[in-house]
């Protein structure tokens, strides 16, 4: 896992973010960073990411209601923020 310093300090203005959910119960699996494509698996990391750029946070279950509203707002900050629960760790 990379902390979140190191991370902000790699992609300082990132243009792409991914949250991935678990397939089977909805939990969250991580978040990807920018081109490099960084992983935070620690929700509260990420959440202080999404926030200081959203003043949202992440749902610790996929839900899709507030990523949507994430998605707004990131795309108004120049961000492209997908999400999604396709990871399957069976």
């Amino acid at each position: 896992m990379i902390k979140l310093t190191k991370l902000i300090s790699e992609e300082k203005n990132p243009r792409t973010i991914d949250a991935v959910y678990v397939e089977q119960n909805k939990r969250f699996y991580g978040l990807y960073v920018g081109t490099s494509r960084k992983k935070m698996g620690y929700l509260e990391d990420a959440n202080k990411l999404v926030k200081d750029i959203t003043g949202l946070e992440l749902p610790r279950i996929y839900d899709t209601k507030q990523l949507d509203k994430i998605t707004k707002v990131m795309k108004t900050r120049g961000v492209k923020f997908t999400h999604d629960d396709i990871m399957d760790v069976s």
